[in-house]
C-alpha cells in the first residue's frame, strides 16, 4: 500500500510545486517552492524505498530521502517567517545555518556504514505482500529527529 501512496503523493507535490513556482514571487514563494520539492523529491524518495526488493536497494532509496528531511523543516520556518512578513529574518546565511545540521545527518545517513550513527541495525521484514525495512535508530538521528 505505501507506493501507491508515495506515488499519488509525489504526483500531488509535483503539481503543488509548480503552483508554488508560480508563485514565487509572492511573500513565502520560495520558501514554499522549495517546501513542496522537498516533498515531491521524499515522495519519489519513499516510492522507490517502497518498490525495493533488497535491503541494499531499500537502503539506497532511504539515504536519497534525506536531503528532503534536511529541506522541509527549514523551508516551512523560511515560509512562515516570510509570510508573516519577517522577510529581512529568511537571508541566505540563517536559511543554510539553520539548515547545516540536518544536511550533516544527510551526510551521515550515506556513510553510515562506517560509524552507525544514523542507523545502528537494519533488518528486512516480510509484511503483507512485500517487505519493510526496519530501522534502529542511532544517535545522530535521534538527534535530527528532534532538531526537526
Amino acid at each position: 500500500m505505501t507506493a501507491p501512496v508515495a506515488a499519488l503523493s509525489a504526483i500531488v507535490a509535483a503539481g503543488a510545486t509548480a503552483v508554488a513556482f508560480d508563485h514565487r514571487d509572492e511573500p513565502g514563494g520560495l520558501a514554499a517552492t522549495a517546501f513542496m520539492g522537498a516533498i515531491l523529491w521524499w515522495s519519489a524518495g519513499l516510492f522507490g524505498e517502497a518498490v525495493a526488493a533488497t535491503e541494499a536497494g531499500k537502503l539506497f532509496w532511504l539515504n536519497v530521502q534525506y536531503p528532503a528531511t534536511a529541506v522541509v523543516p527549514v523551508a516551512a520556518v523560511a515560509f512562515v517567517a516570510s509570510y508573516l512578513g519577517y522577510d529581512a529574518w529568511v537571508s541566505r546565511r540563517r536559511v543554510l545555518a539553520l539548515a547545516a545540521p540536518l544536511v550533516a545527518l544527510a551526510l551521515l545517513s550515506w556513510t553510515n556504514e562506517y560509524h552507525g550513527l544514523v542507523r545502528t541495525g537494519t533488518d528486512l521484514v516480510a509484511y503483507g505482500s512485500g517487505t519493510v525495512l526496519v530501522r534502529e535508530f542511532g544517535p545522530a538521528w535521534w538527534v535530527g529527529w528532534l532538531y526537526s
